[in-house]
């Protein structure tokens, strides 16, 4: 995606065939609407193969850990676990830990974890979204074993309230420090395309802890896409040293 000159286009706003129109401060900017492509992303078969492997995995379990996992299950009841306000059964509890003990790199957990894990809420400063970088300033340090997993959407019109169901995993795990964290790379090699000037970028974070597969209260947030010299003028400052991505899938 990527922004259009605006000539001619000035009293404009709207959608004609795959151009969509928008004011934001006072300018008119053009951006190209991008279509889903049917094509089956190699994420995409990483993913479905990795679900595989770890439901094959549950199939060879002891009767001993599967009654562990069972038991696990029934306990997951609070929603800053795993998501889910009712119980689980084992299958899906060994399924839910795995899967995301593998997006951090991790192997297959097959003994269920003793006992619930208390997770820190996410912590930072500020988020940047221009259509050349995408950072989180200052975000707070938490150790190993918890790493931060990030979620966006592509860039949504700005007048859209609520566009959380559109994320997908930017960051399954961060290998995070004090400071600023540039997630553009990672932006771009999971959604195809960087945000234009204008459009809107909606954020779910949380930590999780790698040992167990738990995950966090997860903190909701959107950035509006501007401009360096808008942001530059916010008091936005490109950061010199930032935290690297984890294993990605």
């Amino acid at each position: 995606m990527k922004a259009l000159p605006s000539i001619a286009f000035n009293d404009f706003s709207g959608t004609a065939k795959d151009i969509t129109a928008r004011h934001f401060r006072g300018r008119t900017v053009l951006t190209v609407r991008p279509f889903p492509s049917k094509v089956v992303s190699s994420s995409q078969k990483t993913n479905r193969n990795a679900m595989d492997k770890i439901s094959r995995a549950f199939k060879t379990l002891s009767d001993a850990q599967i009654a562990g996992w069972s038991a696990l299950g029934e306990r997951l009841h609070s929603e800053s676990v795993l998501g889910s306000s009712i119980g689980l059964t084992a299958h899906n509890a060994f399924v839910r830990l795995n899967r995301n003990r593998q997006m951090a790199g991790m192997p297959l957990l097959l003994d269920a974890p003793s006992h619930l894990v208390t997770i820190p809420n996410v912590v930072y400063e500020k988020i940047w979204v221009t259509p050349k970088t995408i950072i989180f300033k200052g975000v707070q340090h938490e150790a190993a074993p918890f790493s931060l997993v990030i979620k966006m959407s592509a860039g949504q019109s700005a007048g859209v309230s609520s566009g959380w169901s559109k994320t997908v995993i930017v960051s399954p795990g961060m290998e995070d420090d004090w400071g600023d964290a540039d997630v553009t790379a990672l932006y771009t090699k999971a959604l195809g395309f960087k945000p234009a000037i204008g459009e809107k970028v909606f954020f779910e974070m949380y930590w999780m802890d790698t040992s167990t597969g738990f995950t966090g209260e997860s903190v909701f947030d959107s950035k509006i896409c501007e401009s360096e010299e808008d942001a530059e003028q916010e008091g936005y400052v490109k950061p010199t040293e930032v935290f690297g991505p984890g294993v990605l899938y």
